[in-house]
């Protein structure tokens, strides 16, 4: 048994080293993600992996995170070893974005060593906690900083302080290239390539010189669900199997593919455009374009401020833009005679008839109902007025905040 522990310990310290460095961002931590599409979105995500198909050892990571459009919080508990021998870690983080091109954040760890033996049985914990801090400076790149232990508690061995700087770039559509540095007391490299198929489909390269170890992946993403496989090879460990599984709840698409470059040609008209030629740009999940036709159908003209409204990001609007043309302006006088110039089309006689309905639709999502929410109940206000919103499932289902938030928006106690 001593032997078989001995082993292992020697099997954890070589897979610890790797998995830090040889793992993109947002695989280690969900709250770093760059594929969700909408905000607010919960996520959760469970992997599993045989490390360098040693039968008794296990790793597993399970993640719960909720991201919004400020602020981002979520906990993540890793399991490795084996029954004899294992390492849990609990961590909860918080994210909060100071503005749209960076956002600042903490982690606390609590790791927990666990050995089983005929012989004797002990539990030892350790904490710990880090600070990092992303930069966004262009829409394509991103830079993220994070160093722990910044604090030793009790001089504890056990926590080898760690910094990782990795830069993530869309290089051109359909390609990008993420780039890792570790330092633990040792340099560690490890560079990615990803390269986007389709909107569903992407695949990934890496490698490191330093670790000896090269890896290669496929994801799948399809509505609001993220599968992926990984194979990981050392040159003297041998090979690690990695399956994983999340769950969006604001759905997943990649941000860049060859079905991207392809439309972006010949702009789209905002205000006539069709749910799925919206869908094929691959700039944002389904449920938004869907929203897009609906506020059309609704209200009108489709401004920039309505896509806020509607839950896009400015990163999203920022690429709809560029392959969309003809938005309405609400802040300029000029709006009678872009309606003068769009005369005679179904969606501009119905913005002129409801022009109600949209101030109630703003005003509830001021309130911070959210938009699929706002939407819904607008349209009741359109079938039947307020006591169609009050009598409303959808309305009734709120708490009581927001029931008395839609209550102020429509202009009674």
């Amino acid at each position: 048994m001593g032997s078989l522990l001995l082993t292992i310990t020697m099997f954890i310290g070589a897979f610890e080293n790797a998995y830090k460095v040889a793992l993109p961002l947002h695989v280690q931590d969900p709250l770093l993600g760059k594929l969700y599409n909408n905000y607010p979105a919960f996520v959760c995500s469970l992997s599993y992996a045989n490390p360098f198909g040693f039968p008794q050892l296990k790793e597993t990571n399970t993640n719960v995170a909720y991201k919004g459009k400020k602020y981002d919080g979520g906990i993540r508990w890793h399991y490795f070893g084996i029954p004899e021998y294992r390492e849990d870690t609990l961590s909860t983080g918080l994210d909060w974005a100071i503005a749209h091109w960076i956002k600042v954040g903490c982690r606390v760890h609590d790791y927990i060593l666990s050995i089983k033996t005929q012989e004797f049985t002990t539990t030892k914990h350790s904490v710990d906690y880090g600070l990092l801090a992303t930069v966004t400076p262009f829409q394509r790149l991103s830079c993220t900083l994070f160093t722990n232990n910044i604090q030793h508690y009790g001089d504890d061995e056990y926590i080898t302080p760690t910094t990782i700087f990795s830069c993530d770039a869309d290089i051109f559509d359909g390609c990008g290239i993420e780039y890792t540095l570790l330092y633990n007391g040792d340099i560690q490299q490890c560079i990615w390539i990803k390269g986007y198929i389709t909107r569903h489909v992407s695949v990934l390269v890496g490698y490191s010189k330093e670790l000896e170890l090269s890896t290669a992946g496929v994801n799948v993403a399809w509505g609001n669900i993220l599968l992926y496989y990984m194979l990981q090879h050392h040159s003297f460990l041998g090979n690690t199997h990695r399956f994983g599984i999340t769950y969006a709840g604001a759905g997943y698409v990649f941000p860049a593919h060859s079905e991207y470059k392809q439309n972006t040609a010949i702009k789209l008209n905002i205000q006539t455009c069709s749910q799925q030629e919206l869908i094929a740009l691959g700039i944002a999940p389904d449920v938004l374009c869907q929203r897009i036709i609906k506020y059309r159908e609704m209200f009108g003209a489709v401004s920039t401020r309505s896509l806020y409204q509607l839950g896009f990001t400015t990163q999203q609007i920022r690429q709809l833009q560029e392959v969309t043309c003809n938005y309405c302006d609400d802040d300029k006088d000029e709006k009678k005679d872009y309606h003068k110039k769009y005369q005679g089309r179904t969606y501009i006689s119905k913005e002129e008839q409801n022009k109600k309905i949209k101030r109630l639709f703003q005003s509830m999502v001021a309130a911070d109902i959210p938009s699929d929410v706002a939407i819904v109940l607008a349209e009741e206000y359109q079938k039947a007025g307020i006591p169609g919103i009050l009598r409303s499932p959808l309305y009734r289902s709120l708490d009581t905040y927001q029931q008395k938030m839609v209550r102020a928006a429509c202009g009674i106690q």
